[in-house]
């Protein structure tokens, strides 16, 4: 059986477990090729109330100053040391609709892959809207490996 050889895996992380579970078959399926790792957070902006509550003080610049650093501390954390001496993970740290931003990123880098994860069968809601999985599946210019947690 041949071995595909993904020059660049994109993997698209919510933080969620399923999505987390993607990232461990990305970074193996990524050390297997020799590929290119690329790993994306989308950062959605947030209502003021979801960003500030009753009680805080932020302002808006402040805000997004913290949510991004925050992501890119925990971005950082997720790719073990042991897979820094065999690649240079790329962070991506887009805002606006993740399933956009999955796409446009993906288009940007030449993504060969994309791999996410999915938390399992979706409701009458998600066939109506559909989520962001769903979304990069019917848009995607290449293959969309998803991981079930």
């Amino acid at each position: 059986m041949a071995r595909a050889d993904w020059k660049k895996i994109l993997c698209p992380i919510d933080f969620s477990p399923p999505s987390l579970r993607a990232l461990e078959f990305a970074l193996t399926l990524a050390k297997e090729s020799g590929g290119r790792f690329i790993l994306l957070h989308a950062l959605e902006m947030q209502t003021d109330e979801m960003m500030f509550g009753e009680n805080t003080h932020y302002t808006v610049p402040e805000y997004l100053r913290y949510i991004r650093d925050d992501a890119q501390k925990r971005m950082d954390a997720l790719v073990p040391a042991a897979a820094r001496t065999w690649c240079t993970p790329e962070r991506r740290l887009p805002s606006g609709t993740p399933y956009r931003q999955i796409l446009s990123v993906a288009e940007e880098t030449g993504a060969d892959l994309i791999v996410m994860g999915v938390a399992g069968r979706a409701g009458f809601s998600t066939m109506v809207l559909g989520s962001t999985t769903n979304q990069v599946l019917r848009a995607a210019t290449c293959p969309v490996l998803t991981v079930r947690s």
